[in-house]
């Protein structure tokens, strides 16, 4: 009975993200359909969706935090491989050095995607892989969580305050120059690549005892990683 009640509820919002995009289609808008890959995920019936459409769709790889660790998949193969089977072989679009005149698209558009175009598609399929297709050292993306913190990396637990809670400002002008030092700063801080399943890193916790004193725990990346949730950093 739950498991029917579950479906029941979630069907309804299926169809509120499916008027949502033709809405934005309707008014113009280039709309790009991202998938986060799990080992369910039906590959042939999403893209044949988006090419209904006529948009383009991009498959993310799941990253090793929190479920991610259990239910990450090979984008490659997972994607491809299905795609190959109905419309034969890929062909990888080169978006670096190939200019798309008159298509709307620019290479600021593409970020991290690698895209490849199949016969019978007239959409980019585009793969996402920050595992398996490391992009760490052309990222240019920092996050900014709900409780107002700065993420420099996604793949690390360290964040840093956008507005100190200590801050007190005379105007709204002193809160930009505030904000803005501090994004700059997360960009500097932005960490060479990430370090997800990396256990050669390691992170100190400090913590405070009953007894007014302090532990000190060296944790693994890997470990850091596996106990954090994806929807607290808006993932």
């Amino acid at each position: 009975m739950r498991q029917n009640m579950n479906i029941s509820q979630k069907k309804p919002l299926l169809h509120k993200v499916e008027q949502g995009i033709d809405a934005a289609i309707e008014c113009g808008i280039r709309v790009k359909i991202n998938v986060v890959l799990t080992p369910q995920t039906d590959v042939v019936a999403l893209t044949r969706y988006a090419s209904k459409k006529g948009t383009d769709i991009r498959f993310i790889e799941m990253m090793p935090v929190g479920e991610g660790h259990t239910n990450g998949v090979e984008p490659y193969e997972k994607v491809i491989g299905a795609l190959l089977e109905v419309y034969g072989t890929p062909c990888h679009i080169d978006t670096e050095n190939r200019e798309e005149i008159n298509s709307g698209y620019n290479n600021a558009d593409n970020g991290p995607a690698e895209y490849y175009s199949f016969h019978g598609l007239d959409i980019r399929v585009g793969l996402i892989q920050a595992i398996h297709g490391k992009f760490c050292d052309t990222c240019n993306r920092i996050r900014v969580t709900a409780d107002g913190r700065l993420m420099p990396c996604l793949g690390s637990s360290v964040t840093m305050d956008l507005v100190p809670d200590s801050c007190e400002f005379t105007d709204d002008l002193e809160k930009d120059f505030v904000i803005v030092q501090a994004l700059k700063a997360a960009i500097k801080a932005k960490p060479g690549c990430h370090n997800f399943n990396d256990n050669a890193v390691t992170y100190t916790k400090t913590t405070e005892t009953k007894t007014v004193e302090t532990k000190t725990t060296e944790l693994k990346a890997a470990e850091v990683n596996a106990a954090r949730n994806m929807s607290r950093i808006g993932g």
